[in-house]
């Protein structure tokens, strides 16, 4: 039995229909599809960047630590050196007779400021007079000698301009020398007078100071 005229005109419609959903379902797939496989790419695209980005820093962060590396082992080669010209330069001395301006404080190269004038002091009152008045004059002699030894020492490592010109040349394994030190006995003295009394009073302050602190 054949369907009526009106019955195929719905049935084509109802295909037509079919057809047209399973169509549109087909392009919105492929455009899923489409989005799908853009947003893969551009993630993809940002793995690649950061990895690059990642091994850059990488690079960087050796390439910072390659001159690290180097700045510590140029700092060691140096300090070698130093040590090694001054082994050259305590050997000489010890050998020509001639000490430099810390060896002769006996104090290291690097000594601060308050440990030169400390061994200043120190040494300046071990070549006092008071405690070689029965010596030979050629004692004395020796002794004048070696006072103004430690004055000149103190003269330029009291300087930081000249300490810093002096320590140029030692490291630079040439010889130190110094304009020549116009040595005073009297002013020499009249210093360390000075430097006792400044000494003493700074003791009698302290001393003073304690004694107040306790009694509060």
């Amino acid at each position: 039995m054949q369907p009526c005229r009106e019955t195929r005109k719905r049935l084509e419609e109802a295909r037509g229909r079919k057809v047209a959903t399973q169509r549109w379902h087909l392009e919105e797939e492929a455009k899923r599809e489409k989005v799908e496989m853009k947003r893969k790419e551009a993630e993809e695209k940002q793995r690649l960047l950061m990895g690059y980005e990642i091994e850059d820093m990488r690079e960087r962060a050796r390439g910072r630590e390659q001159m690290r590396r180097k700045k510590r082992e140029d700092r060691r080669r140096e300090k070698t050196e130093q040590r090694r010209r001054g082994e050259e330069r305590r050997r000489d001395s010890l050998e020509g007779g001639k000490l430099t301006h810390y060896q002769v404080l006996g104090v290291e190269e690097a000594a601060s400021p308050a440990l030169i004038k400390k061994a200043f002091h120190d040494k300046s009152r071990e070549f006092h007079p008071d405690r070689h008045s029965r010596a030979s004059p050629d004692e004395r002699g020796r002794m004048e000698g070696r006072m103004k030894e430690v004055a000149a020492a103190h003269s330029c490592l009291s300087d930081p301009s000249r300490r810093a010109e002096y320590d140029l040349r030692l490291a630079g394994g040439s010889d130190p020398e110094e304009e020549e030190f116009a040595f005073d006995l009297h002013s020499f003295f009249a210093f360390m007078f000075e430097m006792e009394r400044s000494h003493e009073m700074e003791r009698h302050e302290m001393e003073r100071s304690h004694g107040h602190g306790f009694h509060c």
